[in-house]
C-alpha cells in the first residue's frame, strides 16, 4: 500500500449529501471553560475544549489540534502516533483553504456573509449568519459557464456565538479548522446547499458544557517526535494503522448525530 499523506482524508473524497436527524443535545452551565461535541464535514466527529488559555480540539481518529494564548503557533499531534507538528497560527489557515478547494473547486472560506439576527444554539446565545444574494447570483452564473463544481456552494447559513468565549483568537481557529467563511465568535452550525440543490450538513454542535478546563488538558503530552508535516502526524508503525487513523475520523455516517 503505498504512503498516505492527508490529515483528514475525508476532504479529498467526492462530496456526499448528509441528513441530520434530531437528538437529544445538551447543555449544562458550570465552571469557567466550555466541551463542545461537534460533528464537521471536513474533520469528522470531535470534543472541542475551551478556556481562557486556549483551545482544543481532540477528533475521533486520535488526531489533536491545540493553540494557546497568545496564539502564535498550532500543535497537531496523535498520542497513537507519538508525533506532532508545530505550524505558525497563520499558517494552519492555508492547510485547510487548499483542501476545501480540492473538493468544490471553490474555498467555503469566501464566502460573503450577512448577520442576519439573533438566534439560540442549545440555549446558548448566537447570531446566525447567511451568504450575500450578490454571492449566490454569481455562483449561478459562473456554474453556467462550466468553470466550477456543481458541489460547489451555492448558499450558506453559519451560526456563531460570541457568549462563549471572549478570545477572537478561538473563533479564528474554530472556522480555519472546519474550513468556514471568518465570522465573530465560535461556530456552532454551518449548512450549505450546493448548485444540485442539495443541503450539506457542514457543521453541528450536539452538546455544549459549561465546565472547567485545566490549563493542563490543552498542553501537548511530552514524549512525542516532532515531524516535518502535519500529514506525517498520522502515519503509524505501518500503512495500514495510517489508513485506520484517517478512516476512523473521516467516516461520512458520523454526520448522522
Amino acid at each position: 500500500m503505498p504512503k498516505l499523506h492527508l490529515l483528514f482524508s475525508i476532504a479529498t473524497l467526492p462530496v456526499v449529501v448528509v441528513a441530520c436527524q434530531p437528538t437529544a443535545a445538551k447543555t449544562e452551565t458550570s465552571g469557567n471553560g466550555w466541551i463542545l461535541t461537534q460533528k464537521s464535514h471536513m474533520s469528522g466527529l470531535g470534543k472541542v475544549y475551551i478556556s481562557d488559555k486556549g483551545v482544543k480540539v481532540s477528533l475521533q481518529s486520535g488526531v489533536n489540534i491545540t493553540s494557546v494564548s497568545p496564539f502564535r503557533q498550532v500543535c497537531i499531534y496523535s498520542e497513537k502516533t507519538k508525533k506532532m507538528h508545530h505550524l505558525p497560527f497563520e499558517k494552519f489557515r492555508g492547510q485547510f483553504q487548499r483542501v476545501v478547494a480540492l473538493v468544490t473547486g471553490a474555498s467555503f472560506t469566501e464566502i460573503p456573509l450577512l448577520l442576519e439576527g439573533a438566534t439560540k444554539v442549545l440555549g446558548i446565545e448566537a447570531q446566525r449568519y447567511t451568504s450575500t444574494a450578490k454571492y449566490q447570483s454569481y455562483q449561478r452564473a459562473t456554474f453556467k459557464g462550466r468553470t466550477i463544481s456543481n458541489s460547489a456552494a451555492e448558499s450558506a447559513e453559519c451560526t456563531v456565538s460570541s457568549a462563549i468565549t471572549p478570545l477572537p483568537q478561538i473563533g479564528t481557529f474554530l472556522d480555519r479548522l472546519y474550513g468556514l467563511p471568518k465570522m465573530n465568535g465560535v461556530p456552532l452550525e454551518a449548512t450549505f446547499v450546493d448548485l444540485n440543490k442539495n443541503k450539506q450538513i457542514h457543521l453541528v454542535t450536539s452538546s455544549a458544557i459549561k465546565s472547567n478546563v485545566p490549563e493542563s488538558d490543552l498542553s501537548t503530552p511530552a514524549g512525542l517526535k516532532e515531524v516535518p508535516t502535519s500529514e506525517d502526524v498520522t502515519v503509524g508503525a505501518n500503512d495500514d494503522e495510517a489508513m485506520q487513523l484517517i478512516l476512523d475520523g473521516a467516516d461520512r455516517k458520523m454526520l448522522h448525530p
